[in-house]
């Protein structure tokens, strides 16, 4: 036996006798990254009332994914997914974005995961579900971050590449009782202390809160109109309502699109209308803009989106609230 032969045989015969494997140790020291990956695009939800006031989600309400890893491993990986409120500003300030952290009382996340021995993928998903009860329109952004890896192999670790996903939610709020175009039960507000604006025709918005109804304010034709008000004190409001008197229909707000704010700073979309009905044998009436769920507020605009004829500018005579 040459003496290349008596080494190589005496390497192996060390080996052998300390129990170790060449392919195994070499597996387990390789990088081994658990990772995530964002399937979805933007997520859209309308949050709206049923005639009867209880609360309709038209839109996902649980997130599910599964886990990965970059390679196969002999050991089995658990890993843990979490709610990473902290990634929403950084987010943000690299791309540019206003997200809002989407609010962890409103989401709950079941994210302890098991990938089993010789799988790339986990059999279970991560699962967030999302309660919208206490949810505000706007536009939300939620991150979930891999937090906690364990496993008997040498290298698991997180991703730092895809190691986070994030899942912008837009959120809209229709608050308005479109069907019922009806005054709302309760009490008109005192307007005294109330103070209104609007960009168009601004000298004749103090019209609308004058008591008079041969008064009106006129906006301009193919254009909203936002008309902001501020009653001057917090109020829980059940609805609006506008009177329209006029010769002819057509100078009628068909809709208006409601907005309401506590400091005048955040507003908070109620919603839209729907389209009121006018005919010219009813051109002197009040008309309702009711809400499904009171809202509380200092603040609130009306967007006046357009009147009956597109060829007119919208007019109406007098704007109250009730509470």
């Amino acid at each position: 036996m040459n003496k290349i032969k008596i080494i190589r045989f005496l390497l192996l015969t060390i080996i052998s006798s300390l129990g170790l494997s060449c392919s195994n140790d070499d597996l387990n020291s390789k990088e081994l990254f658990v990772y995530m990956r964002n399937w979805s695009s933007d997520i859209s939800v309308e949050k709206t009332y049923a005639d009867d006031g209880s609360m309709v989600i038209k839109g996902i309400d649980e997130i599910k994914f599964p886990l990965y890893l970059t390679r196969e491993t002999s050991v089995d990986v658990h890993a843990c997914v979490v709610y990473d409120e902290t990634q929403v500003a950084t987010y943000n300030q690299k791309y540019g974005t206003s997200f809002k952290s989407f609010p962890a009382e409103a989401l709950s996340v079941e994210g302890s995961l098991l990938i089993q021995a010789g799988l790339l993928q986990s059999a279970d998903s991560v699962s967030v579900k999302l309660d919208y009860s206490k949810i505000e329109s706007g536009s939300y952004l939620i991150p979930l971050s891999i937090q906690g890896v364990a496993s008997e192999d040498k290298g698991v670790q997180a991703s730092s590449t895809a190691g986070t996903v994030y899942y912008p939610i837009s959120v809209t709020v229709n608050n308005i009782n479109s069907k019922n175009t009806e005054i709302a039960s309760g009490t008109k507000l005192d307007r005294s202390n109330w103070t209104v604006t609007c960009a168009v025709n601004s000298s004749k918005v103090i019209n609308l809160i004058d008591g008079n109804l041969e008064t009106l304010w006129e906006g301009q034709r193919s254009s909203t109109h936002p008309i902001e008000v501020d009653m001057g004190t917090m109020h829980i409001l059940k609805g609006l309502s506008f009177h329209f008197k006029h010769t002819s229909y057509s100078y009628a707000p068909q809709s208006f699109t409601v907005y309401t704010s506590e400091d005048g700073e955040e507003w908070i979309n109620q919603g839209k209308t729907g389209n009121y009905s006018f005919t010219n044998s009813i051109r002197d009436k009040e008309y309702g803009i009711n809400f499904f769920i009171p809202v509380e507020c200092r603040y609130f605009r009306l967007t006046v989106n357009r009147a009956v004829s597109s060829y007119v500018g919208p007019r109406f005579n007098e704007l109250y609230a009730i509470e």
